[in-house]
């Protein structure tokens, strides 16, 4: 099987991996020349995609089976850029395609901004309050009316090199808006991976809500980190903000197990 990776970032990089031992023809992407080596060692073809020119990016999506969309913007003022633009391209070059494909996009919790529900579900109605919330709903309807798509909404990520003791020594002594009371929706790198293989074994399609069972408020989950390292604590200074538990029953009751199903208490 064609899977072409568009995006080799954290979580790119720990998917590309994942398929070494397994007999697939991997291509990835990449904008940046200075990781064409780096990305031979991960990959059987790497494709070097110039925004100005799409014939690379055409050429690999005719030929592939599965593509995995894993983008990711530098910055919060270049979602429409990332997001969009991205979705708009290789949409536009897949419905020239007569050969089936499968496509699989992860997207973000982010979505169910604003929501009033305790609890986020996957067929919520959803209106979100900020403009990069709104972009993202938006390419997620471009993905899926492509077809044969799947949409993964992904929690907080976290895993090696983004563990919570490394935020909470960020925010240690911090003032912070709001009261922390609004609860929190992470997943693990390894979770992200596994559901990834999950939903190309099982050609799920729609979308899938991915966090884990933990659901702690920001004060709580930050405070006891702080207090196990004997650091200063957050301060929080501000008005309550509604915040939202995202359910993961969808994908559960779809057969899928989470290999971390908890966020790690750290010990005094």
């Amino acid at each position: 099987m064609k899977i072409f990776v568009i995006g080799a970032g954290y979580v790119g990089m720990a998917l590309l991996n994942s398929f070494e031992n397994l007999d697939h023809e991997i291509y990835v992407s990449t904008t940046k020349e200075e990781r064409i080596d780096e990305l031979k060692s991960h990959a059987d073809h790497v494709i070097v995609l110039d925004p100005k020119e799409d014939g690379n990016l055409k050429r690999t999506l005719d030929t592939s089976d599965v593509i995995i969309i894993l983008v990711a913007p530098k910055g919060s003022d270049l979602y429409e850029e990332t997001y969009l633009g991205t979705a708009k391209r290789i949409t536009a070059f897949l419905k020239e395609r007569e050969k089936p494909f499968y496509l699989l996009y992860t997207s973000s919790t982010s979505v169910y901004e604003g929501s009033e529900e305790e609890w986020a579900q996957e067929l919520a109605g959803l209106n979100p309050s900020t403009k990069n919330g709104k972009i993202l709903l938006e390419t997620e309807n471009i993905y899926l009316k492509a077809g044969n798509t799947c949409v993964l909404r992904l929690g907080g990520i976290y895993g090696p090199g983004r563990d919570f003791v490394g935020r909470a020594r960020r925010l240690s002594g911090l003032e912070l808006l709001g009261t922390g009371e609004t609860p929190t929706n992470h997943i693990h790198l390894d979770d992200i991976v596994s559901a990834i293989h999950f939903c190309l074994d099982h050609r799920l399609k729609g979308i899938y809500n991915l966090v884990n069972e933990s659901h702690p408020e920001r004060k709580t989950l930050y405070g006891d980190l702080c207090e196990a390292l004997n650091i200063p604590q957050p301060k929080w200074k501000g008005n309550h903000e509604r915040g939202y538990k995202v359910s993961n029953q969808k994908i559960i009751q779809a057969g899928f197990s989470f290999q971390h199903p908890s966020i790690p208490k750290t010990k005094k």
